[in-house]
């Protein structure tokens, strides 16, 4: 498991203070846990967020006991790109909890070796599952695809045993359509007096 060195933010710190410490000012919270102010090592969390994004669980490590959490939301400086404060939610290790996990494609198509273009409609899935089978990503396999029209959809991935997909099972996540060519008109357009 990922983990962050947490550490309690007394209320007198300012955030430029913390900034130029190489620190980012964070909030923790949960249906179990109130609301603490933290700070975390801004390095330590930007490879953290690299690797982890939103659907993979973290530990917090430093508030006394450690604290399993995802990283809600991130608000990131306009220019730089450098996360200037930081969301996490500790969930209920006991109630399925929502979450957007990407979606990874793995395998080759038979029908894009036939010539077909394989087009990928969605590129995450957002579930319902238990905080234990939370997965970090969702392989589709593309190998399933060996025809032009052959499709895979939300009932062809392979979700945990809890999880329940916010969309339809008949969703289509990846198609194998039949490639045309292009046709570049060398006609002048259309002049509307």
């Amino acid at each position: 498991m990922l983990t962050v060195t947490a550490k309690n933010r007394a209320a007198t710190e300012s955030v430029a203070t913390l900034h130029s410490q190489e620190l980012i000012p964070a909030v923790v919270y949960g249906p179990k846990t109130a609301a603490q102010s933290i700070t975390i090592p801004a390095r330590e969390f930007a490879k953290v967020w690299r690797s982890a994004g939103e659907s993979t669980i973290i530990a917090l490590k430093g508030l006394g006991s450690d604290v399993e959490v995802l990283i809600h939301e991130v608000q990131m400086h306009p220019l730089t790109n450098e996360a200037l404060h930081v969301d996490f939610y500790a969930f209920d290790k006991t109630k399925k909890l929502t979450a957007t996990v990407p979606l990874h494609f793995v395998g080759v198509s038979q029908a894009e070796k036939s010539g077909a273009v394989i087009i990928k409609v969605m590129h995450e899935l957002t579930i319902e599952v238990l905080p234990a089978e939370l997965p970090s990503h969702i392989d589709v396999d593309l190998a399933k695809l060996a025809k032009v029209d052959d499709h895979i959809t939300v009932a062809d991935l392979p979700l945990p045993a809890s999880a329940e997909a916010e969309l339809g099972s008949d969703e289509i996540i990846a198609t194998a359509v039949e490639a045309k060519d292009e046709v570049i008109s060398n006609a002048a357009p259309d002049v509307i007096p």
